[in-house]
């Protein structure tokens, strides 16, 4: 089955064999800066000065917030002062669910950038509990089965890692400088779910975030999200790639007709034409954690059709169709055509429509094999001789590098079964559906209750934080709310259009500090053409000259931003204009010095009782409590390939 792409550690031996876990089942997006920063990957790194990039800092955090004798572990963070002048303010960037190692390099790029320059900010960019580094050690008795890594997960939930920015904030210090939250404004910069957290962060702890950027920020927590391909239709339609999208719901019927039938030697050969014959590189890279239980072949197949033919949506979130789906869809429209001049069935009917099903799946397939090397580097290829039960037996209180890089990638796909949610799954009514009808509700819950065993057993626990934090609902002051037209991720945001969504008014006029902008409206924009994100990208404040953005990505040389979009510079201005009333109307205030925690572990079924209600989940700040991205977006529910987007264009 598909290989996860970062547990290409080392070559490491062992004797026993473990359950195999296998995270790549879940179709995690990950929302954090590396992929927005991807996203851009059509023009070279800008070089912002010649300074040496921040060194890294640790701080102690209890592993439960909820007991005060709770072992403890250090948390990665790193503090940027290129810019800071002394009384400037604090800017928190939320790196979210991935490793932050690397991304202290673009903090004075993009739109933190801007924001530090301006405000003469002090970045302090922070690595969220369990990914990374941030971490509690790990003994030799710790197994990578289903009971060892959930015991092991147990208080990685929502409320403690936002409890962790709480206690860090309370003691933050930078040498003889003023920084306390208390004296200085605090402005917490997040997208997807870090976005999420910031709004989070502002509603639960206003003494400490003084404003928030919740850009893309999923906070309507939700099992089912079936919606997130029809954005992905609805754009293919409007791009004209209707043709394309015929092909993919008729590769799709085809695919659920051999698992219908049980048709075992079809779906195989289906595989084999992508990944090429057995113990190819390719081959090896799909089946290289396939379970060696008979019992389980069906899951095998299902996991591994789901990764061949899933890869061509892994960065639409970010860049739409100025992507790998662009790339697939050309692909087909213009095969047996290298030129691209004759052939071109585009507003046609497709490949299904113009060769029989068996040419037609010919076609798909050999256009699929040529997309997946052009996804992957020569490292992310298993080692030969090494199976998935030799890294899985690692004696980590050896290897304890290689054991946080295990979790790290378990990590994500944890939350959405524990607490998140947000799978997104096939909609079979729908004429024009992207996925197999194996993509079930019922089947992602069974894949998390295989990983992770009892402690996921009842599916992700939504209430708590909803009904907490307000979900579509929560509007606390001094938060901005940005999202892309495009983005899969809108559902789960106030600017959500779906049926069920309160489908709230929005407004760009800017609020007083402290205030909302009026009974159920919230200050927010839609960002046009903008996908996840889109305001947070590494060329956000750089200027529009700077950002060709009358040019689109195509094959004549021309290299632009893939994602930009020139209202994501609107949306970085409106922010900056909010911060130039909000930030001189700060006060200096007294820190709550309790506790404002108010979960214990993963898969309680409750936050607290009302001594810590959070303000603003119904537009007030009357009740002021001193009591917080991803994909996918985000960003977010399935490990996201990084794309080398100029590549396949």
């Amino acid at each position: 089955m598909f290989f996860p792409l970062f547990l290409m550690l080392t070559l490491i031996t062992a004797q026993a064999a473990a359950s195999l876990l296998r995270p790549n089942g879940v179709r995690l997006s990950v929302h954090s800066l590396t992929e927005i920063i991807n996203r851009d990957t059509l023009k070279p790194v800008q070089e912002n000065d010649d300074l040496p990039t921040a060194p890294k800092r640790y701080v102690e955090l209890p592993l439960n917030h909820g007991d005060p004798k709770s072992p403890k572990f250090r948390n990665r963070y790193w503090v940027d002062d290129a810019y800071y002048s002394p009384g400037g303010p604090v800017f928190f960037v939320d790196n979210g669910e991935a490793d932050a190692d690397g991304m202290e390099a673009y903090l004075r790029k993009g739109a933190t950038g801007s924001l530090a320059r301006e405000f003469k900010g002090l970045l302090i960019l922070w690595e969220h509990r369990f990914y990374g580094t941030s971490m509690p050690d790990m003994t030799s008795a710790m197994r990578f089965a289903p009971d060892g890594i959930a015991a092991y997960l147990k208080y990685h939930t929502i409320e403690q890692a936002l409890e962790d920015v709480a206690v860090f904030a309370r003691q933050f210090t930078f040498g003889n400088e003023i920084v306390s939250p208390g004296e200085v404004p605090w402005v917490f910069l997040g997208g997807s779910y870090p976005g999420a957290r910031g709004a989070w962060m502002r509603a639960r702890n206003p003494d400490i975030f003084h404003a928030s950027l919740a850009s893309s920020a999923v906070v309507q927590l939700q099992k089912n999200l079936w919606q997130y391909y029809r954005v992905v239709e609805e754009t293919m339609a409007k791009t004209g790639y209707g043709n394309c999208t015929a092909d993919i719901h008729n590769m799709t019927k085809w695919v659920d007709n051999a698992f219908d039938d049980q048709n075992g030697p079809a779906v195989d050969q289906f595989l084999g034409k992508i990944t090429g014959p057995e113990d190819s590189n390719l081959w090896n890279f799909f089946h290289f954690d396939d379970s060696p239980d008979p019992g389980e072949i069906w899951d095998n197949r299902r996991m591994n059709v789901r990764a061949a033919i899933g890869v061509i949506f892994r960065d639409f979130q970010y860049v739409g169709m100025n992507g790998a789906l662009k790339a697939f869809c050309d692909g087909l429209q213009y095969f047996g055509d290298p030129t691209r001049v004759e052939t071109d069935f585009r507003n046609a009917n497709g490949i299904f429509a113009a060769h029989n099903t068996s040419a037609a799946i010919d076609i798909y397939t050999e256009v699929l094999a040529a997309l997946w090397p052009k996804v992957l580097n020569p490292t992310d290829y298993p080692p030969d001789g090494v199976k998935i039960d030799q890294i899985y037996n690692v004696d980590c209180a050896s290897n304890q590098n290689t054991c946080k890089q295990i979790v790290t990638q378990w990590s994500w796909v944890y939350q959405t079964c524990v607490e998140f949610g947000g799978f997104q799954v096939a909609n079979i009514s729908r004429p024009t559906n992207l996925l197999p009808k194996f993509e079930t509700l019922e089947n992602e819950l069974k894949d998390c209750k295989g990983w992770f065993g009892n402690a996921v057993a009842g599916g992700p626990n939504l209430d708590p934080i909803n009904k907490n934090y307000g979900g579509w609902n929560m509007n606390p002051p001094n938060v901005f709310w940005s999202d892309g037209e495009i983005d899969p991720w809108r559902a789960l945001t106030p600017n959500s259009i779906e049926d069920n969504a309160p489908k709230r008014p929005s407004t760009t006029k800017i609020p007083s500090s402290g205030s909302t902008a009026g009974g159920d409206t919230f200050f927010g924009f839609v960002i046009k053409g903008g996908s996840h994100c889109a305001d947070l990208g590494q060329y956000i404040g750089q200027g529009v000259s700077e950002n060709r953005t009358s040019e689109t990505p195509d094959t004549t040389g021309v290299k632009v931003p893939a994602g930009y979009v020139p209202e994501a510079d609107t949306a970085h201005s409106l922010f900056k204009d909010a911060l130039r009333i909000w930030l001189p109307a700060f006060k200096a205030h007294p820190l709550s010095k309790g506790s404002t925690f108010n979960g214990g572990t993963a898969g309680s079924r409750g936050v607290g009782g009302e001594k810590n209600r959070p303000i603003g989940s119904n537009g007030g700040d009357d009740e002021k409590s001193l009591s917080t991205s991803l994909s996918t977006s985000g960003c977010f529910y399935s490990v996201l390939i990084v794309m080398g987007v100029c590549a396949m264009l």
